[in-house]
């Protein structure tokens, strides 16, 4: 259980560490030449790559995690994500850094999809599978709460400390530290997590699921895919407008990614606590969207830094 909270935290940390610097590295990648509306465009591809190839991949490394078992899918991903991230720690052109965020996005769609279904595998009950799911995506909204911080403070350190590696520059330190831990989770999963497969007692346990309607998981997914590009188009417009419009550092810019973490760890600490009914979570659905919609419609109007952080 650890281990598979250490994975999904791993890949959210990494995710986060990049963030808050991208529009900065791209700056530094594009050289003088560059202009603030390619930093834009580039910022807005990359993070989109990332994403989509979370969206695209996810549902076949969970395909393949049925038939293979789940530990070696779940290595083959902190394998991989930890190669790309340490690649992207001295790469040295923009190109490059398109294919790394895709691939990257590729093999951490394999970490979180597995890890849950290893834990829907494992669980003794559904109220242990619920309450365990909780905490894995819990681990997941504290990499990303700590990966922005962690990135800037590391690189503003490594300034002083390390000579520049790279286009990178000191965005290197971070980035092959998250490569590494990707690594060590990987070890400690091949020793700690088990090879398992889809097994008939899982599928009897998710029998009474095979009745609900059946538009209802086409109807979750869109939601899903709404939520990710909504937070995905927040994110970018964060980072770009903090950096060229209000002319925030890199640490009030990490802060803003960090307070919006903290403010998702504690809403689903709260909504999935035993105070709350599993079967009353479907009403928090279409005021959490109205929220989403009313922060994406309030960052271009927000024009100072504490503005920003209320948004």
């Amino acid at each position: 259980m650890v281990v598979l909270m250490l994975s999904v935290f791993t890949v959210s940390m990494g995710y986060g560490i990049i963030l808050p610097l991208l529009p900065y590295l791209i700056e530094r990648l594009l050289g003088p030449g560059g202009d603030a509306a390619q930093v834009s465009r580039a910022t807005g591809v990359l993070t989109g790559l990332y994403t989509l190839s979370l969206f695209l991949f996810a549902p076949v490394w969970g395909h393949l995690s049925d038939r293979f078992g789940r530990r070696g899918i779940l290595l083959i991903g902190l394998i991989g994500f930890g190669a790309t991230m340490m690649t992207f720690a001295f790469i040295e052109s923009l190109t490059a850094v398109y294919a790394e965020r895709f691939f990257s996005g590729m093999f951490a769609a394999s970490v979180t999809p597995v890890a849950l279904a290893a834990i829907g595998d494992l669980a003794a009950n559904e109220e242990a599978r619920a309450r365990r799911l909780t905490f894995v995506s819990l681990a997941g909204i504290a990499g990303f709460l700590l990966g922005p911080m962690l990135g800037v403070f590391i690189a503003r350190g490594a300034v002083n400390l390390f000579p520049v590696v790279g286009a990178a520059g000191p965005l290197s330190l971070p980035l092959a530290g998250a490569a590494i831990l990707a690594f060590l989770v990987a070890g400690a999963a091949t020793m700690t997590v088990p090879g398992t497969k889809r097994t008939d007692a899982t599928q009897q346990r998710e029998q009474p699921a095979s009745q609900a309607p059946r538009w209802l998981v086409p109807k979750l997914l869109s939601v899903s895919f709404i939520v990710s590009a909504g937070i995905g188009v927040f994110e970018v417009g964060l980072a770009l407008r903090g950096k060229q419009e209000l002319g925030l550092t890199p640490y009030q810019i990490a802060m803003m990614f960090t307070e919006c973490s903290l403010v998702m760890f504690v809403a689903q600490a709260i909504v999935f606590s035993p105070w709350i009914k599993p079967e009353t979570t479907r009403w928090f659905v279409a005021p959490a969207l109205s929220i989403l919609a009313a922060g994406l419609f309030l960052v271009p109007r927000a024009s100072n830094f504490a503005l920003m952080l209320g948004v």
